[in-house]
Order: structure tokens, then C-alpha cells, then sequence
């Protein structure tokens, strides 16, 4: 995918214990704002410092991205990302 990142909208930082290993996890979340440039799909491999940075990334349409969301602080950051898009 060819996209553009217009703007950082926010960084969550999450502690949980996993119940595999007993052992508090730290994971910090990134939310941007992006334009999709070119709406072919295309598959590529990662690069390797790709591989190493992403767990995993998903595309939704604003209204899906709402629904799917478990977690009302991130339900919040997806609402701000949809009042700058309408504007």
C-alpha cells in the first residue's frame, strides 16, 4: 500500500501479564493518521527493520474501526481521527 501519514494522533502505553509466562508486558500503540494513496492492493514483504517494528497492521473503514474496538480510551482516539476527516 502507498499511503501518507498526515498527522501522530497518539501513544498508549499498555502493562498486562501474559498468563503464558506470568511476566508483566509493556506495549506502546502508535495511532497516525493516514491517507491511502493508492487503493491497489498489493502484496510486498516486509523489510527486515519492518519485521522487527510492527506487530501488526490493519486497514478498517472508520465506522468498522469503531466497532471493532474493545477499549473505550481507544474507541476515543479513533473518534478524534473521524472529526478530522469530515472536516
Amino acid at each position: 500500500m502507498d499511503i501518507d501519514i498526515v498527522e501522530f494522533l497518539a501513544k498508549m502505553t499498555i502493562t498486562f501479564t501474559a498468563e503464558a509466562d506470568d511476566f508483566l508486558h509493556k506495549k506502546d500503540i502508535f495511532w497516525y493518521l493516514g491517507v491511502l494513496k493508492d487503493k491497489k492492493k498489493r502484496k510486498r514483504k516486509l523489510t527486515k527493520n519492518e519485521k522487527g517494528n510492527f506487530g501488526e497492521v490493519r486497514w478498517f473503514d472508520l465506522e468498522e474501526a469503531i466497532e471493532l474496538i474493545p477499549f473505550e480510551d481507544e474507541k476515543e482516539i479513533v473518534k478524534k481521527l473521524i472529526l478530522k476527516v469530515i472536516k
